[in-house]
């Protein structure tokens, strides 16, 4: 997987690389699956929608568009379903607020509801955070949303991030890598497991040098 996160002017840089590889022969070697999930304001500020609709209409890339204000209703085709997509993970971020157990039986509770992993609602602030942003969803794709569908360390090892934009994107996207991997570190292991303060040390670090090596910022 390549997956592209943006917001905002940070757009165009990724369209120019996402162009590159879609420009890639059938001869040449099996084309990465490309995701592009996108953060704006409004529908009416999204820029290259023809050319973001024809790319999507043709599968050739999934794309996310996270909406701060409307919905899929002003849109058709392609578009209204990026929209969607963009809506079922700003639900997913919502999911978690319920009030549930604590301990350990909040962890199982809390998987049973479809709530995101606990590094990514760390991610997500105590309460979900008024907004999701283009960052918040990309957590949120990588461990259980629409990129969700091959879990796993194996999985997440063979996904590059790409990401452009202000330092907000650039930074969350990192975060979201980080927390992607602790929590497919601690669904390996299981609710019941307890690791000492070394082990969660050794984790964050090794989580933190998988977040460098899978990220490109700025392109």
């Amino acid at each position: 997987d390549v997956v592209f996160v943006a917001a905002g002017s940070g757009l165009s840089a990724v369209r120019h690389a996402l162009a590159l590889l879609l420009l890639r022969t059938p001869t040449d070697p099996p084309r990465p699956r490309l995701t592009l999930i996108y953060g704006l304001r409004d529908c009416s500020h999204l820029p290259y929608a023809t050319e973001l609709a024809g790319w999507a209409a043709t599968g050739r890339v999934r794309l996310i568009l996270v909406v701060s204000r409307g919905g899929a209703e002003e849109f058709e085709g392609p578009l209204k379903g990026a929209v969607e997509a963009g809506e079922a993970l700003k639900r997913l971020a919502d999911g978690w607020r319920q009030p549930g157990p604590v301990g350990w039986l909040r962890k199982l509770v809390a998987q049973a509801r479809g709530r995101p992993p606990a590094p990514v609602r760390a991610m997500l602030g105590p309460d979900g955070g008024a907004k999701t942003y283009a960052q918040d969803a990309l957590a949120l794709a990588l461990t259980g949303g629409v990129l969700g569908e091959r879990r796993g360390m194996d999985a997440l090892a063979r996904t590059v991030v790409v990401a452009c934009g202000r330092v907000a994107v650039l930074d969350g996207a990192e975060r979201a890598l980080r927390a992607a991997c602790a929590a497919e570190r601690a669904r390996a292991r299981g609710p019941f497991w307890r690791g000492g303060a070394r082990r969660r040390a050794a984790d964050e670090l090794a989580c933190a040098e998988f977040a460098r090596q899978r990220l490109f910022a700025n392109i």
